[in-house]
């Protein structure tokens, strides 16, 4: 999508998290897990639209505002995260979805990574991807 840019940072000064926080889902619980994590941020118009973290060996936190979907941002902010943790030596990277999150499975398993179990219902199950 024209005009996106995918920035690198840290939660660690008042703009970036309130650029991350301006993305929480409802559903989603406070992240207080994250500071430690390399974020990625896709922007557009100095407004944030899309979120990725990588925390050691785990891509976490991948969301794209509704209306920006299926433009390739996800995409962007996902490949962003493989590329950063094979600059730090990772070896597998691993995430955590949802059965529901059919685009998202869609997404990661066209990018390479493998279901480590049979997703059921609701549940959580983890993906993988060597590097």
């Amino acid at each position: 999508m024209n005009g996106v840019t995918i920035i690198q940072t840290k939660l660690d000064d008042h703009q970036s998290k309130k650029w991350f926080y301006s993305l929480m889902d409802t559903y989603e619980k406070p992240v207080d897990d994250i500071k430690n994590d390399d974020v990625f941020l896709a922007m557009t118009n100095e407004k944030a639209i899309g979120r990725v973290a990588l925390y050691k060996n785990e891509l976490r936190r991948l969301f794209v505002v509704p209306e920006y979907r299926q433009n390739g941002i996800g995409k962007q902010l996902v490949v962003s995260v493989i590329e950063l943790a094979r600059k730090k030596g990772v070896t597998q990277l691993e995430l955590r979805t949802r059965a529901s999150m059919t685009p998202a499975i869609q997404l990661y398993t066209q990018l390479g990574f493998i279901a480590q179990s049979t997703p059921i219902a609701n549940f959580q199950f983890v993906m993988r991807k060597d590097l």
